[in-house]
């Protein structure tokens, strides 16, 4: 755990450490053999002096900003059971900060998710979004379609309410045509379903973040049976299910 310049507390899992200490080795050009205490005392530097600059309450996010310390960098964090979990880190280096005599932001990089889940889906098919509105509750995965062509993929706590927002997006910019499939799934299982059926469908969604991003299988394993609609298919996948162990990636040629 780690503590803000306004002392608020960060949490930060091992794998995540490993992969935010590569980020900080390269922005700081260390030479290979550099000591991880090293790194890790320089970690601590940065968000030691961080300050919160944003916070969006509806998603549970906030946004950090460090100045000061051995890099600028900017930090999101995501509340979850209470606790303010660091999910990404985007850093520059001080004296390439210097020479451009101006403070950008770098774009913010990800660590690698680790996704577990054991679960059965039951996709349901609305002809409408306004019919999976009407009829959708509880939490789940829903996939966006024009037609029989999948755009979109997401997750929500509150499906009804999800879903209703897209309605009146949609309406409100005069695109119409949009239907959905919807499965319901337990918050716990909502990050690792949606990131598999995302990855599954590869460049036929838009959902850019998550198909970028490495896919590394949790402790608990991945088993997600159903994983798509029937009426849907893809070649990353077969007898649609997807069964990973412990440390395997979600990994495809391009």
């Amino acid at each position: 755990m780690f503590k803000t310049l306004e002392g608020e507390t960060l949490e930060l899992a091992p794998w995540r450490m490993r992969r935010f200490l590569r980020l900080l080795a390269d922005a700081r050009r260390y030479p290979a053999g550099t000591p991880p205490h090293v790194l890790v005392q320089d970690l601590r530097q940065i968000i030691a002096r961080a300050r919160r600059v944003n916070t969006q309450p509806r998603i549970g996010t906030a946004r950090f900003k460090s100045t000061g310390a051995c890099c600028e960098a900017c930090l999101l964090a995501q509340q979850r059971n209470g606790v303010l979990t660091l999910l990404g880190l985007a850093i520059e280096s001080l004296p390439q900060a210097v020479h451009q005599r101006a403070a950008v932001t770098p774009t913010m990089e990800f660590e690698a998710a680790a996704r577990s889940a054991t679960i059965e889906l039951k996709w349901v098919r609305y002809p409408t979004l306004d019919a999976a509105v009407k009829a959708a509750s509880g939490s789940g995965i829903y996939i966006l379609r024009r037609g029989r062509r999948p755009v979109y993929v997401g997750q929500a706590v509150n499906l009804k309410r999800r879903l209703a927002l897209h309605l009146w997006c949609s309406e409100r910019h005069r695109k119409s045509g949009l239907a959905a499939w919807v499965t319901n799934v337990p918050r716990k299982d909502l990050s690792a379903v949606e990131h598999t059926v995302v990855r599954a469908l590869r460049g036929r969604v838009t959902n850019a973040q998550l198909q970028k991003n490495q896919m590394i299988v949790g402790p608990g394993n991945l088993a997600i049976t159903h994983l798509l609609p029937t009426d849907l298919n893809s070649r990353h996948i077969s007898d649609n299910k997807l069964i990973l162990r412990s440390g395997d990636q979600f990994e495809w040629e391009s």
